[in-house]
């Protein structure tokens, strides 16, 4: 008596498993190479300062986004909020540290880490930075 097999089952069961794989492994570069996807959804994280404009018309909020393990390390962002409309965005974000020092410069400029930003345009983010190694 003959034993029939068949590579049904193995593609059945294999290729499920690769299509997923693929999608994360997409879905992991496009997340590392895709700096701006990353600033509108940081984590939340610890308030740990707010600083407010000379007009106090702009706060800064930064926030300590602890990395949790070995492998992670903690972050800083700094979260612009319009006082008159209560809107937010991130205009900072440094990965490798956990403090931050904060100075305005007027209504307009603020410097976060000795890095300058206009508020209504500038954005830094440690992904785009060109001085930081690839793999900071």
């Amino acid at each position: 008596m003959k034993i029939k097999t068949s590579s049904k089952g193995f593609i059945g069961i294999f290729l499920p498993l690769g299509i997923i794989f693929l999608i994360a492994f997409i879905g992991l570069i496009v997340n590392l190479f895709h700096p701006d996807i990353q600033m509108k959804n940081l984590t939340k994280g610890d308030k740990i300062s707010s600083h407010d404009s000379p007009n106090r018309e702009y706060t800064i909020n930064i926030y300590l986004i602890e990395g949790g393990h070995a492998t992670v390390s903690d972050s800083i962002r700094g979260e612009l909020v319009n006082n008159t409309n209560n809107t937010k965005k991130n205009i900072y974000w440094l990965y490798r540290e956990n403090h931050a020092d904060v100075e305005w410069i007027d209504d307009d400029t603020v410097v976060i880490n000795e890095k300058k930003l206009n508020i209504h345009k500038d954005v830094y983010n440690w992904k785009k930075d060109k001085d930081l190694p690839f793999f900071y």
